[in-house]
């Protein structure tokens, strides 16, 4: 439809109120009002972030508040807004080229006070004929009155004391024809007949380049994204092709879960769990109204030197990302992940509380999560019971709620309860700690923002979930993440969300996150990369030479908060796909299960393991073609022991082509772990266990930290064991003994004795 034809089918009633920002009352000609607002490029609210709120709220503001009035020729523009808004606004205006009348609306709008803007576009080199033609539609509309005045070189309109108030009753009577249609049917005619038909033509002719040069770029972003997946091409076009006969951009923009499940009652499973396609807008409307800044206002008032945050998987990896990857404002506490129940780890941390004064995040969406039940219970005593020093964060209802009520806790989050918590990163689980640590989420948030709404099939989130669901139908299910340092902690979240959301009903997609570069034949062809550009001299010039190899390398912007949305969209579409339930994790309680079990015989492990050189040895020779190796690692989490583990994954590495992956016990479980149970079986799993000296009883339980730490560990290999899964166990002491086996393996390919 061209504009004028866009312009004459809306009506003269609907154009007069072009843009109607009161969102209180209701025009009867809303369905033209909104599609005429497509059509009218304006962006009146860079100065006024209030203004640029209520602006947000009515459809298709998103597209046009972008464009600018200078770059677009608009024939006039009719602007109407409630009157307290109108002192901010109008310094905005180009005085040159604009008119303002203040009256009362028609019936229609009853009583609401709006303000008329008739702004023009003839020349910005002519203001004459603007000047002009303001003054023939002020002859209509006041007589020989100006309203106001329309004086160009001296437009004084700045308070309502210098206008018109039609309710007072002073104004002229020629302002009274404004209430009568007839009236504005002769606005509208002028306007019409020497505004929108000069303009017409050439604006049709603007929006035809404009829609050439859309449809030239997308052809040449289409072409990249082919070329980068080397033989993949050809999946990737018929996995598009699926996805755009199943209608994927409705589903994602609607939130249809049948896309995912004819089954009746999966789908009303996966309805219940579609609330982060509508976060990010909600979200941004919290840190309109300042939420988040008056959380990081109070934190900062009261104190706090240390914030730490207890949670598991989806409750706790998107914050420490943002803690990690995002500067934080000065003199804020730093942000620490607890999600361990590692006797030693816990004790550190509440050694620590003597010298520092902390306040604890408890963030879990069930509010039933052990790990985080046990360690609010336990850092809730040690901190004499005081709850005024913890924030919870939790889903609405659950009995993590109740009790953070009853005890009183300092700040009760409570977040949309149909997310589930792998996809909650850009929500209050992810926000509340990153704001309580001095981080701009509002920013973050923007990011994402700027990735939505799905618009059509070329979203790089459809992309990607198409790219990496063809490659693992093909038999590329390693995806493999390239970065920098900078990125490590993300590709800990991007592994959870990828694995526990594909990894199911016997197929998977394989996180490969925080492997050492190897050389490039080395890799085999069970794999798709994924590089973050951010100017890494390493991680571009790796991903240049294994697209030289014709190895599907695919390229992603270092923006997080468009890594978080396009990751979590691509997901989605990968699970699909793969013909599986993505918002599910059938498998990850069979450990649970076990745990349990363990914990009510009061029994102790009954697993035999294997030294160390024998474990390894097993490890190498079970790594065939198409399998991984992931090491569970059950350890005290320090800063050395990660690094003698990823010293350990290297060694291996360097002596099987087949991927190695690292998991810090219990929070493996709450991430990889499904995928190990209910995956592809491909996997064989060394898991590492190292017992604790020390012990640490649990408030209110039969059992202490060391015993349901130790219960995990044989929880999840018994969980491993009753699937036939190739799992073997080693005992180490310390850091020391995971670098020696490293050592051992670099040098001679076995592990020491």
């Amino acid at each position: 439809m061209t504009y004028r034809e866009s312009f004459r089918e809306a009506g003269p009633f609907t154009a007069t109120f072009a843009f109607y920002l009161s969102g209180e009352e209701s025009l009867d000609a809303n369905a033209g009002l909104e599609r005429l607002a497509l059509k009218f490029p304006f962006d009146s609210s860079q100065d006024n972030p209030q203004l640029a709120a209520m602006m947000d709220s009515i459809p298709g503001c998103e597209w046009f508040r972008q464009l600018s009035i200078q770059d677009y020729p608009a024939p006039f523009i009719i602007f109407a807004m409630r009157g307290d808004f109108f002192p901010p606004y109008l310094p905005t205006l180009n005085p040159s080229r604009a008119a303002l009348w203040p009256t009362e609306s028609l019936e229609a709008i009853k009583n609401c006070r709006v303000w008329f803007v008739i702004e023009t576009l003839f020349s910005p080199d002519n203001p004459q004929a603007a000047y002009g033609f303001l003054h023939r539609i002020a002859a209509l509309i006041a007589g020989d009155r100006l309203v106001g005045g329309l004086d160009v070189q001296a437009h004084k309109l700045r308070s309502r004391e210098e206008c018109y108030d039609i309710t007072t009753g002073d104004a002229p009577p020629p302002i009274n024809e404004l209430f009568s249609l007839s009236a504005y049917d002769d606005v509208i005619d002028v306007l019409v007949n020497e505004g929108v038909e000069k303009f017409a033509d050439s604006f049709d002719s603007l929006s035809e380049s404009v829609e050439t040069e859309t449809a030239r770029i997308k052809d040449e972003i289409r072409a990249e994204r082919r070329s980068q997946l080397a033989d993949l091409a050809g999946a990737y076009d018929s996995a598009l092709e699926s996805l755009a006969s199943e209608s994927v951009v409705e589903a994602l923009q609607d939130g249809r879960a049948e896309f995912w499940s004819d089954d009746a009652d999966v789908a009303r499973e996966i309805d219940n769990l579609l609330g982060w396609l509508q976060t990010v807008p909600e979200m941004q409307r919290v840190t309109a109204a300042r939420q988040f800044s008056s959380l990081a206002t109070d934190v900062n008032r009261r104190g706090y030197d240390r914030l730490v945050l207890l949670g598991m998987g989806g409750s706790s990896l998107a914050p420490e990302v943002m803690a990690n990857t995002l500067p934080a404002a000065e003199g804020f506490p730093q942000l620490t992940v607890l999600d361990t129940t590692y006797p030693d780890a816990i004790e550190r941390a509440r050694a620590a509380m003597a010298t520092e004064r902390t306040l604890f995040i408890v963030s879990s969406k069930s509010g039933t999560t052990v790990e985080t039940a046990t360690l609010f219970d336990y850092f809730l005593e040690a901190n004499d019971g005081n709850a005024d020093d913890f924030i919870v964060i939790t889903d609405p209802g659950s009995p993590l709620e109740a009790r953070a009520r009853n005890l009183g806790v300092w700040k009760v989050f409570t977040n949309r309860h149909d997310i589930g918590g792998r996809f909650s990163a850009l929500s209050y689980f992810g926000l509340v700690p990153a704001a309580g640590a001095g981080i701009d989420v509002g920013d973050l948030l923007d990011e994402a923002a700027a990735v939505l709404p799905v618009h059509d099939l070329d979203h790089p989130g459809i992309a990607l979930g198409a790219a990496i669901g063809a490659a693992a139908t093909s038999g590329r299910n390693k995806l493999t993440l390239l970065s920098s340092n900078r990125w490590a902690s993300f590709g800990t979240w991007l592994e959870q969300l990828i694995a526990e959301s594909t990894g199911k009903n016997g197929v998977g997609i394989v996180p490969v996150v925080g492997e050492a570069p190897r050389a490039v034949a080395h890799y085999g062809d069970d794999r798709i990369f994924a590089v973050i550009e951010d100017g890494d001299a390493d991680s571009t010039a790796l991903a240049e030479s294994l697209r030289q190899a014709g190895q599907p390398v695919v390229s992603l912007p270092a923006n997080l908060g468009q890594l978080f949305m396009v990751w979590e969209i691509a997901t989605a579409v990968a699970g699909k796909l793969l013909g599986i339930n993505p918002f599910d994790q059938p498998n990850v309680q069979s450990a649970k299960d076990q745990t349990n079990r363990i914990l009510s015989s009061g029994s102790s492990s009954e697993i035999e393991g294997l030294d160390a050189r024998s474990a390894i040895q097993h490890v190498l020779s079970a790594a065939g073609r198409g399998s991984y190796i992931a090491i569970q690692a059950f350890v005290d989490p320090t800063d050395d022991t990660r690094d003698a583990l990823a010293s350990l994954a290297n060694a291996l590495a360097e002596q099987t082509p087949a991927p190695v992956t690292v998991g810090i016990g219990p929070r493996f479980l709450h991430s990889s772990g499904q995928l190990h149970k209910g995956g592809a079986a491909q996997g064989v799993f060394l898991q590492l266990v190292q017992a604790s000296s020390n012990d640490l009883d649990i408030p209110g339980r039969e059992y202490s930290f060391n015993r349901l730490f130790m219960a995990q560990a044989d929880g999840d290999y018994q969980a491993l064991a009753e699937r036939n899964m190739d799992v073997t166990r080693a005992a180490v002491g310390s850091a020391g003994d995971i670098l020696a086996m490293a050592r051992s393996v670099a040098a001679t390919g076995v592990a020491a004795d």
